[in-house]
């Protein structure tokens, strides 16, 4: 079967020139200018094309339907890919009597979006549409498409000490942590747990966090250090005429949301660290007895195990619910997304080649033909 998909691969060069499907051809049409355009369908209305995308999707199952729409993933459109044969995943969606038609690549290919009418379009779409057709008898095996779908088209993971590195060995993170297991047994033992604090209580513990990171706030008063290293955005809790005041303290933290960035001791927007006090329970809370730290963005997790480590020596309460999983990235053994948006998501090309074996591949989406069109029905 692997040979046969091979030939059926292998028979797009064989075909007449003005025939032959080229990705460049394709991506002339759909290339998008900017990120934000890549989103935006190119919209047909053309009856033609939607009558031959509707006959497509009649010769397989849906992989998935709701009451809004239907969705194919995947067709599969083969091609000539700089100058190589190959097979690219399109997928279809019907959707209030139109077709929308993507392209899932690293490249941002803008999705069509067709309707019924009279405009003209470009004849690539009736090559892409009937060249899946032709190719859809041999979707039976995803196992032999994976070395004809190009990289771009395909999602993945990777381990992140492929490709940061390891930023702590092993050995050490297995000792923060029993260090960390150990420090919670007797938390409830600690002076502060469970107690209520007063704004200057909270501020010191804060101080000893900076203390971990920040030479210079040996100088400052703690005020000064949470006034000079945190965020401009405080809340309001400059408003607390008596810092020294419990009572103060705890009617202002019944009117704060724990997702305050009040609590931001360093970095902005909340994706630096916080460091969130004992809180009374609330309509923002349901009341905790401890400090809790937190993290937003990777950049700040050394500086989160170094403060971490400061509180529990000093022996402050407070529990780090995140430990884990910053353990997990700075060791390495947290995994990248490999093609897909988001801050912790690379592209293929980012891997290095001694590497690359390591890329976790997604099983490729594959629709089923029906009876008629399939080779082994």
């Amino acid at each position: 079967m692997i040979n046969e998909l091979a030939n059926k691969v292998n028979g797009v060069k064989e075909k007449k020139d003005n025939k032959v499907l080229t990705y460049e051809e394709l991506a002339r049409s759909l290339k998008s200018k900017s990120l934000s355009d890549s989103v935006k369908p190119i919209t047909i209305k053309s009856t033609q094309l939607y009558t031959q995308v509707k006959e497509l999707t009649e010769m397989a199952y849906p992989t998935q339907v709701n009451p809004r729409d239907k969705r194919w993933n995947y067709f599969y459109v083969p091609l000539i890919y700089h100058g190589e044969n190959a097979v690219i995943p399109m997928g279809i969606m019907e959707h209030n009597s139109s077709y929308h038609i993507y392209f899932p690549s690293s490249e941002s290919l803008r999705p069509l979006r067709v309707t019924e009418g009279n405009n003209r379009y470009r004849a690539v779409y009736d090559k892409v549409i009937a060249s899946a057709a032709e190719f859809l008898p041999s979707l039976v095996d995803t196992k032999s498409l994976e070395n004809t779908v190009p990289y771009e088209f395909r999602t993945g993971k990777i381990k992140s000490k492929y490709i940061l590195g390891e930023q702590l060995i092993k050995e050490e993170a297995e000792k923060i942590l029993k260090e960390y297991e150990e420090h919670i047994k007797h938390i409830d033992e600690l002076p502060m747990a469970g107690a209520s604090i007063s704004l200057n209580d909270y501020l010191r513990v804060v101080h000893i966090a900076y203390g971990a990171v920040y030479g210079e706030v040996k100088k400052l008063s703690p005020i000064e250090a949470y006034e000079y290293l945190s965020g401009f955005w405080h809340g309001g809790v400059f408003d607390i005429k008596d810092p020294d005041s419990v009572e103060e303290f705890n009617k202002w933290l019944s009117n704060t949301s724990t997702s305050s960035r009040a609590f931001e001791i360093t970095g902005f927007r909340l994706d630096g660290i916080s460091l969130v006090p004992p809180m009374p329970k609330s309509e923002h809370s349901s009341g905790e007895k401890y400090f809790v730290i937190l993290v937003g963005s990777s950049v700040y997790y050394e500086m989160y195990l170094a403060m971490l480590k400061a509180l529990m020596q000093e022996k402050v309460p407070v529990i780090a619910p995140q430990l884990r999983e910053v353990l997990e990235y700075l060791t390495g053994e947290s995994y990248l997304l490999v093609n897909r948006h988001g801050s912790e998501s690379i592209s293929y090309r980012d891997v290095r080649p001694e590497y690359f074996a390591y890329i976790e591949w997604d099983p490729l989406g594959v629709v089923k033909p029906k009876a008629a069109f399939n080779k082994r029905e």
